[in-house]
Order: C-alpha cells, then sequence, then structure tokens
C-alpha cells in the first residue's frame, strides 16, 4: 500500500508472531492459554473468548499504536480494507476518541488504491479481493487455541482439564474446529461427552419453558429454563462479543446463578 500507511508504526515484528508460526508444545503454558481459561471461568465456548479477544486485541492495536507493518498494511489494501464487522469495531474505537481522523486517513489511502485498480481494470478480467486481515489474525488464533486445548484437556489438573467437564460446551462452529483438529481418544471422548451434556441440558430447559408457557402450568415457578432460548443461539452460533467498545476497558461480567 502506499502512502501514509505506510509510516505507521509497527509492534507486529516486536509483539506477536503470526498465530500459525508458533510451535505448539505437549503441555502449552497458562500464558498461552489465557484466553481459554477465561472463556471457562465465564461459563462460555472457550473458543468463542478467544475470537473475542484476538478480534479485540488487533483492532485495538491498530488503532491505538499505529498498529502494522508493511506487509500487514499491504495485506488490508488486498483485501480493500477490514470486513464490515472489523471496520465498525475501528470506527466505534474512533466514536469514543470523538476523533475520525484515524479511519479517515485509512480510507483515504485505500480509496485511492481501489481508484487505481479500477482505472487499470480491464472489462475482460476478474476482480478479486484478499481476506480481511482482522478476519485472518483471528482464524489463526483460534487453530492455534484448538491445539491448546486438545494439549490442556490431556492433563490430570489445571484449570482447562478441571473446568472443562461442567463447561456449557462449546459453540457447533468451534466444536468443528476443535474436533477436526485431532486429539487423543480419551480427549475426544470428553470433549464429545460435554458437548452431548450441553446440547441435552439444552433441550430439557427448552422442553421445561414450552411446557410453562401453556396456560395450566403458567403458574408454576421460573426457573432456569427461562433463558434456554438464549443458551441454545449461543451454543449454535456462538457466544456474543461484549457490547464494550475496545477504546474503553472491558469489564469483568459476573456469572449468574
Amino acid at each position: 500500500m502506499r502512502g501514509g500507511l505506510l509510516v505507521l508504526r509497527s509492534l507486529f515484528n516486536r509483539q506477536d508472531r503470526r498465530a500459525d508460526e508458533v510451535d505448539v508444545g505437549p503441555t502449552p503454558s497458562s500464558t498461552l492459554t489465557r484466553w481459554l481459561r477465561q472463556g471457562i471461568e465465564r461459563h462460555m465456548c472457550p473458543l468463542c473468548r478467544v475470537a473475542h479477544k484476538a478480534d479485540r486485541e488487533y483492532i485495538w492495536q491498530f488503532s491505538e499504536e499505529g498498529f502494522g507493518d508493511e506487509e500487514t498494511m499491504e495485506s488490508l489494501a488486498r483485501a480493500h480494507g477490514f470486513c464490515q464487522e472489523h471496520a465498525e469495531m475501528l470506527r466505534r474505537i474512533d466514536v469514543a476518541t470523538q476523533s475520525m481522523l484515524g479511519i479517515s486517513t485509512i480510507y483515504v489511502e485505500l480509496f485511492a488504491d481501489l481508484a487505481a485498480e479500477l482505472a487499470a481494470l480491464d472489462v475482460a478480467q476478474a476482480y478479486e479481493s484478499g481476506a480481511c486481515p482482522a478476519c485472518a489474525n483471528r482464524e489463526a488464533a483460534l487453530r492455534k487455541n484448538a491445539r491448546y486445548l486438545l494439549s490442556a484437556l490431556t492433563a490430570t489438573a489445571g484449570s482447562i482439564a478441571e473446568g472443562f467437564p461442567s463447561s456449557p460446551g462449546l459453540c457447533f462452529a468451534h466444536f468443528e474446529l476443535v474436533w477436526a483438529s485431532g486429539g487423543t481418544p480419551q480427549v475426544r471422548r470428553l470433549i464429545l461427552d460435554v458437548q452431548r451434556r450441553a446440547v441435552a441440558e439444552v433441550l430439557s430447559d427448552l422442553h421445561e419453558f414450552v411446557r410453562k408457557e401453556g396456560a395450566e402450568f403458567k403458574h408454576e415457578p421460573k426457573a432456569k429454563e427461562q433463558d434456554a432460548w438464549q443458551r441454545a443461539i449461543w451454543l449454535d452460533t456462538g457466544w456474543p462479543a461484549p457490547t464494550a467498545s475496545a477504546s474503553v476497558p472491558e469489564a469483568r461480567p459476573t456469572r449468574a446463578g
């Protein structure tokens, strides 16, 4: 990418190697698994927590630190900018800081490149864009942490090995990722048992919710089945990211019940 984006300071080469370049040992350290542990502590899909944190840190650093080396800026140009989800995260940061200068500078460069591409495009040529770099970063973090989870579950102790069996399971997109990532027969059996139990619990509560909506049972006390529909959505599609902007400190939620 030409112009101002190339002069942005980079922390990539100092702070983070790309997720796919990290060698995963058989027993990952607590530092490497901290996002997984946070997810289990928050009683949510641990890999959803990884996705949220990977997005948050990437966009935060991109905005606040001038985050991006030449390679990253080139990938942003090839992608024609961030996807809608990550562009919205960046927008919210600038709104919170009451200055739209940062995002405007980025789009000046992007649209100059787009104009040049369109000027050179022939009617017989294909027109394609690359992957959103924030999406690529998130997917790499998820693949890495899926391997970390499998490794951590082989241990006989530790917060992940001890907390995962009573967790609400993995959302199905991340269950599919972990299931495809290998694991010993014992670990795969554990993951499958947890997922079966999570689905059975939500299904049972859904049935109970529907039953209590019947006129003859409306007098019965309400219980944990009242949010079964919400838990069903989360288990099926993924736990939502925190609503706070990445430009403000993340609140630590309290676990209900």
